[in-house]
């Protein structure tokens, strides 16, 4: 008899720019060397858990899971009226800077733990990021299984 497997689906947005993973910084306490998360980037972390806690499933998931992930980012004022007016539509990618890989980053690691047991679990990534006059980044997490007796399971 063949395995059916189900398929349980997240979909939520965190409202407000999305923000690019930032580098590590060191400093220097006495004779060690301290590394840290730059403010920014712990800032922006904080603000996607807080606002994802209420999408989270009731244990963490701890089976594969595939990531949809498409970052808004806000319409630059520079950018020629007639290709604003075009940009609004959310269909045209952003070739400038954030990086995509670091705001992928930034999005995940916030989860890690709550959403998900560990990030390892993330099988499979998929990210795009486009203009929008309303900024924000849009999460669609799959993943295989159920929830049984309170505890992830595949089916």
């Amino acid at each position: 008899m063949a395995r059916e497997e189900k398929m349980s689906k997240i979909i939520f947005e965190i409202i407000g720019i999305p923000v690019a993973k930032g580098r590590p910084r060191f400093a220097r306490a006495g004779r060690f060397v301290r590394t840290y998360t730059p403010d920014k980037t712990r800032a922006y972390e904080s603000n996607v858990l807080a606002q994802a806690l209420q999408h989270r499933p009731p244990t963490p998931i701890d089976t594969a899971i595939s990531v949809d992930l498409t970052f808004y980012l806000p319409i630059p004022a520079s950018m020629p009226k007639k290709y604003q007016a075009i940009a609004e539509s959310e269909t045209i990618g952003v070739i400038k800077k954030p990086d995509l890989d670091n705001l992928i980053k930034a999005a995940i690691d916030p989860l890690n733990g709550v959403f998900w047991t560990d990030d390892s679990r993330i099988t499979h990534k998929i990210a795009r990021k486009l203009y929008s006059r309303n900024p924000r980044t849009r999460y669609i997490i799959t993943y295989e299984g159920g929830i049984r007796n309170g505890r992830q399971s595949a089916v």
